[in-house]
């Protein structure tokens, strides 16, 4: 029956120009899309050129910052010059005290003595001579003069070249100060250098206290210029407030002045708030050690978005005294202050920027619907094709692209209707070969289920009548060599005994291949039971000896003594496994020895089997385990056998949930391991695990 071709018409177009939109190639239709993303690239262009406003922008702070940061550290490298070091340094060019340390030098004391003073110093009272002599000589009154005159500095003393006192404004703790970090620092081998501490916060002035010494120098005679001793002060910085507020004058900036680990300074920002002593804690020790010795950088600072500028006092210090103390200025400014000159022209950018996307959406929802259109109706009657309507064609109403691929549609429907009709044919035709071939299988099937019974009928009948006269044979000639059943010549005996050795060879074969059935029939039972290992072990090796001296072999047996004496397995079956291994490494091996290993795993124990024989060639070891196979027949006939032992050895570990495995090189010998799974009997478990 011929079938009707259903035509679905499309939607006319509503205006002429989408019609030749409709008729334009696919490439022109692209063309558009590109116009699109010409549009969006104006509104990338609009974003770089407010990132490079931006740069700009950051840049001018970074410049403003930086001269922030220059006025105040000359600010302070000032003040650090003149009031810090400059007044205490005039003070060490005074004549009195230049004449009292060299007349203290004149007369030196040991170390022994000076200990002796301090020891004494630290223990007496005020009106002990000892201290009485320090603070109320001529110098001392001098110091307490200077310190009168520059109120900042709290403390004034003077050493002597040993380190001992010579004069001082207040009593000290120590009398000898030779062992104190800044007095080895200012005397620097008899150098002499200007020495500037880090600060500590003096909680009684609320300001921070820095250690200052200063050399005293011989100015006449051979030593001038020689280092006789140290003039030291403690001086409170409190002018440091007044810095932060005159180098700022008004900017937004804000500044930080961090010395050395643990305190930070500042936290101006433009008004004349009060700066802040912060003594910063371990987190903030770490995080200002990891901060960079950057010029301009824009970063996370004080937990807000900030432009930072990081500038060294002593890179703007011309002292060198200052340089040891590692001391660093921070001006910043947050980012919403520093961009807030061009937050409206950022403003226009971002309309710009949203207006040109907006039309670049509309476009591209345009454009993108007249593409996809005709693609989505070619996919709603591919889908109804699939489902079963094969009458279903595409209507071809453009010349472009989409048109042509339409025709292709229709045309492969015209194929796949053609074929359909030819595969439903075929398939008739196919369900009646199945049902053929599997009646077939069926009785193939029965057929080899049969052939399994008879097999295994067969050979147990065989076993049985072979074995029955076998046995009677086996004990008439065992009779006949014990002498129980007359007297024979040597020649009879010889060939009596033949018959024995070679019927106890044939019983073996018969028992090999009986228990090869039993295995492949699932008849063969596993009876598990607790033995002893080494008990085993040693009847192997009495059973298996003869076979060593027969041959001249040495033979040895090694147990690990890190096995349990009582494992649990079928000994029978594992006394099988050993014998066979056993027997054909004493066949193969003509000189050398046989040894039988047993070691322990984890969860598992390991009988090893190795030998010096002839060894095994590489493609012999792919079939070495198969039923009736031996490595070639010359072996066959040279060495006998029936190539069923490894065969049965094989199966036997597969029925204990073991595995056996060959390594060998020919010439050399071969090492056959078999592993069991390892399961303790309970007699050698720990009491509370056979408890559990």
């Amino acid at each position: 029956m011929e079938r009707k071709t259903q035509v679905v018409s499309q939607r006319a177009p509503n205006s002429g120009i989408l019609k030749r939109l409709r008729n334009l190639p696919v490439f022109s239709k692209l063309y558009l899309t590109i116009l699109v993303v010409v549009v969006v690239t104006l509104g990338v262009t609009g974003v770089l050129v407010a990132s490079v406003t931006t740069s700009q922008q950051i840049a001018v702070q970074s410049d403003s910052l930086r001269d922030v940061a220059v006025t105040f550290t000359r600010s302070l490298d000032t003040v650090l010059a003149q009031d810090v070091v400059g007044r205490i340094e005039v003070l060490s060019l005074s004549r009195s005290l230049r004449e009292s340390v060299e007349a203290q030098n004149s007369a030196p004391q040991s170390l022994d003595d000076i200990t002796i003073l301090d020891t004494q110093w630290r223990g007496a009272s005020d009106s002990d001579a000892l201290i009485a002599g320090v603070l109320n000589n001529e110098l001392a009154d001098e110091l307490r003069e200077f310190k009168t005159a520059v109120p900042n500095h709290v403390e004034v003393f003077a050493t002597d070249a040993a380190g001992a006192l010579i004069a001082s404004t207040n009593r000290t703790s120590d009398y000898y100060q030779a062992d104190e970090e800044w007095w080895q620092a200012t005397w620097n081998g008899g150098q002499g250098a200007i020495y500037i501490g880090q600060p500590e916060f003096d909680e009684s002035s609320n300001s921070l206290a820095l250690t200052v010494a200063i050399p005293i120098r011989a100015q006449s005679g051979a030593s001038a210029g020689s280092t006789i001793g140290v003039l030291r002060s403690t001086y409170l910085f409190t002018s440091l407030v007044d810095l932060f507020a005159s180098a700022n004058d008004g900017q937004r900036a804000a500044l930080h002045l961090y010395l050395g680990a643990d305190i930070r300074v500042g936290e101006q920002t433009g008004s004349s708030e009060a700066s802040a002593f912060t003594l910063l804690d371990a987190d903030e020790q770490a995080e200002v050690a990891a901060f960079p010795a950057s010029t301009s950088i824009q970063t996370t600072y004080e937990n807000t978005d900030n432009i930072v500028y990081r500038l060294n006092v002593a890179d703007v210090s011309e002292y060198p005294f200052i340089d040891a103390l590692g001391w660093f200025v921070v001006a910043h400014v947050s980012t919403a202050d520093a961009f807030a000159v061009i937050a409206q022209s950022n403003l226009v950018i971002v309309i710009s920027a949203l207006l040109g996307l907006g039309f670049a959406a509309v476009l591209g929802f345009g454009v993108s619907r007249l593409i996809v259109s005709p693609i989505h109706q070619l996919t709603e009657l591919a889908k109804k094709f699939s489902a079963g309507e094969m009458d279903t064609r595409v209507p071809e109403t453009t010349r472009d692209e989409l048109g042509v691929l339409a025709h292709s549609f229709n045309q492969m429907a015209d194929t796949v209707t053609l074929r359909e009709r030819d595969l439903n044919e075929l398939n008739r035709t196919l369900e009646a070969r199945v049902q053929e071939r599997t009646a077939e299988l069926r009785k193939a099937n029965a057929l080899a289920q049969e052939s399994v019974r008879l097999k295994s009928e067969f050979l147990s009948t065989m076993s049985h009548e072979l074995r029955t006269p076998l046995n009677a044979m086996l004990g008439y000639t065992s009779l006949m060599t014990e002498g129980l059943a007359g007297d024979f010549d040597d020649d009879t005996l010889d060939m009596i005994e033949r018959i024995h050795k070679n019927g106890q060879r044939l019983l073996l074969l018969i028992n090999e291949v009986l228990d090869l059935a039993r295995i492949e029939a699932g008849r063969m039972e596993i009876v598990s039971a607790p033995f002893d290992l080494h008990d085993m072990a040693g009847q192997w090796k009495s059973q298996m000896e003869v076979l060593a001296q027969e041959k001249g072999l040495d033979f040895t047996v090694t147990v690990d003594d890190k096995l349990p004496a009582q494992i649990v397995g079928d000994k029978d079956r594992i006394t099988q496994i050993v014998v066979n291994l056993l027997s054909n490494a004493f066949k193969f091996t003509e000189k050398g020895a046989v040894d039988l290993t047993i070691t322990g795993r984890t969860n598992s124990w390991v009988i090893s089997v190795a030998d010096t024989g002839i060894g095994i060639p590489p493609h012999a070891l792919n079939y070495i385990f198969d039923e009736f196979r031996q490595v070639d027949g010359s072996s066959k006939r040279m060495y006998g056998g029936s190539g069923l032992g490894l065969a049965i050895v094989r199966n036997l570990c597969r029925l204990l949930n073991g595995k056996v495995s060959v390594t060998s090189e020919v010439g050399l010998g071969s090492v056959f391991t078999v592993t069991l799974p390892l399961e303790v009997s309970v007699a050698e478990m720990p009491a509370e695990m056979a408890v559990e």
